[in-house]
């Protein structure tokens, strides 16, 4: 479970959220952050972060690349 809040940037592209989510490996709740870019028209990306269970920095995640044909059909 996760709960957070989200802030679109000025060029309506980039919509970033930070939250806080139970991390089943440290067994407690850690800060995360999650970004939705608008790369194109027909393509999206998704990049998930959070702090390294052995280090405690910051790092990437996660990456999804979401694309869709020209035409716009699913």
């Amino acid at each position: 479970m996760a709960h957070g809040t989200g802030s679109l940037d000025a060029s309506e592209k980039v919509l970033t959220t930070i939250y806080t989510m139970y991390c089943l490996i440290q067994k407690k709740c850690v800060p995360s952050r999650q970004t939705m870019t608008v790369d194109s028209p027909t393509q999206s990306t998704l990049r998930m972060y959070g702090p390294s269970s052995a280090t405690g920095k910051d790092y990437l995640q996660m990456e999804i690349v979401y694309t869709r044909d020209a035409k716009g059909s699913s």
